[in-house]
């Protein structure tokens, strides 16, 4: 009867192996792979069935954890919880088997066949399918929460796994010592009643996962909406110096218009100076050689440097001036500026070099910005989804500007580097 046991199990380990390596569909692999894991784990116990119950445990608890990293791909963690569920199930039903086994026949390997000894025979096999089943089950439950268990919670998981296994082992040897002892009926009613006490332990496995997972779940939501605040916060404050800066603007430009229209050159260059000398940056005019996206620069290098970044200009071959009103010239630059200047006081501190590189070609002006950000960083928290950052109404309105100029505007973040791409027509005007 072990042979035909062992035979049976055999053919099964070799047929889920000629279907899993023919079938396309991954989720059927995976489904395949762990009853292939759970049969084959099964046999070995009843092949070295003189090996001790812990070598039987690690090696099981092994297979299982393999399996699971390789065909799931989740966390080392989540893997382990699965294959320690799946060693707890497999130990309980290979108990229940064996005593099954052990009470159907009178000698050692099971030689004679009874109707008594297949009746145990098909309980073993049942107890075993329910193995596979709850592994399978597990592999997926645990992949769907694969994200958001924490680290700390499977590792608590894990250990009440790992006393449960053991806990089966010393049941087991309890067992053996008094099965034979037992009749049918007490037989039956004992791995019964032990099937039922395995399912209320899934249960309650399933209920700490799902604890674990809302728990975590809260705790996100929670920093989320702490960040919120902050940046409602920090929008408000914006927004409030932005109507300061606004009113004073329309108060100096009001009363410049006045002094122009009126012909008051002197006060309005002196007005015009004070204003100047107010915003202390310095102006360099040699840098691309288009006045406002040098003026644009020398304003935002003393930006940059305020945030603890820099700026290198690289310009060259540049000898029109770009097709676009300095309105719209200054809504792109100074936005894309911003931008790269707010991620990289963001980045490492040998990370903060912002690079603009300034070309002409093909009738078109080509400016590239590139800076580091951080990809940690907490406003990232917010993101649309993996591969994406969270970034400010700049890059909008630089991008509708660009377009509605005829022409072109991109952007990548990939691995802490964000790079903004803009192509401009340039006009027949040439530089100098």
């Amino acid at each position: 009867m072990l042979y035909l046991f062992t035979v049976m199990e055999a053919v099964i380990i070799v047929i889920m192996f000629l279907i899993m390596f023919r079938t396309r569909f991954k989720g059927l692999k995976a489904v395949l792979s762990l009853i292939l894991g759970t049969a084959a784990a099964s046999a070995i116990t009843i092949l070295v069935i003189n090996l001790p119950l812990h070598i039987k445990t690690t090696l099981t608890v092994a297979a299982y954890t393999i399996a699971c990293l390789c065909v799931f791909d989740i966390k080392w963690q989540n893997s382990l919880m699965i294959s320690l569920l799946g060693c707890y199930e497999l130990i309980a039903c290979d108990i229940i088997s064996a005593n099954l086994i052990a009470a159907a026949a009178s000698t050692p390997m099971m030689s004679v066949v009874t109707p008594d000894s297949m009746i145990y025979l098909v309980l073993g096999i049942i107890s075993k399918l329910f193995a596979m089943a709850v592994v399978i089950c597990s592999a997926f439950f645990l992949r769907k929460l694969d994200f958001n268990v924490p680290l700390k919670y499977s590792i608590i998981l894990n250990i009440i796994l790992l006393l449960l296994s053991f806990a089966n082992l010393f049941f087991g040897q309890i067992t053996s010592s008094v099965i034979t002892a037992l009749d049918h009926l007490q037989v039956v009613v004992m791995c019964s009643s032990y099937m039922i006490v395995m399912i209320l332990v899934l249960v309650l496995f399933f209920n700490l996962c799902k604890y674990f997972s809302t728990e975590a779940e809260l705790n996100y939501s929670n920093l989320k909406n702490d960040f919120l605040e902050q940046q409602l916060e920090q929008q408000k404050s914006a927004e409030k110096s932005i109507r300061t800066i606004k009113h004073d603007m329309l108060n100096h430009l009001s009363a410049l218009d006045y002094l122009n229209k009126s012909g008051e050159t002197e006060r309005f260059d002196s007005y015009m100076k004070t204003l100047i000398s107010r915003t202390s940056v310095p102006f360099r005019n040699n840098i691309t050689g288009i006045q406002m996206l040098d003026a644009i620069l020398s304003l935002k290098y003393q930006v940059a440097k305020d945030n603890d970044a820099s700026i290198k200009v690289n310009s060259t071959g540049v000898k029109h001036y770009p097709d676009v009103s300095e309105y719209c010239l200054s809504s792109i630059f100074a936005n894309l500026l911003d931008n790269a200047i707010e991620g990289a006081g963001s980045a490492d501190e040998n990370d903060r070099e912002i690079t603009v590189d300034i070309t002409e070609n093909a009738g078109c002006l080509n400016v590239r910005i590139t800076n580091h950000y951080n990809e940690n960083a907490q406003n990232d928290i917010i993101a649309a989804g993996k591969g994406h950052i969270h970034k400010g109404l700049g890059i909008s309105i630089a991008k509708n500007a660009a377009e509605e100029n005829n022409g072109m505007f991109e952007y990548t973040a990939e691995n802490g580097i964000f790079t903004a791409m803009v192509v401009l027509p340039v006009s027949k005007k040439t530089i100098g």
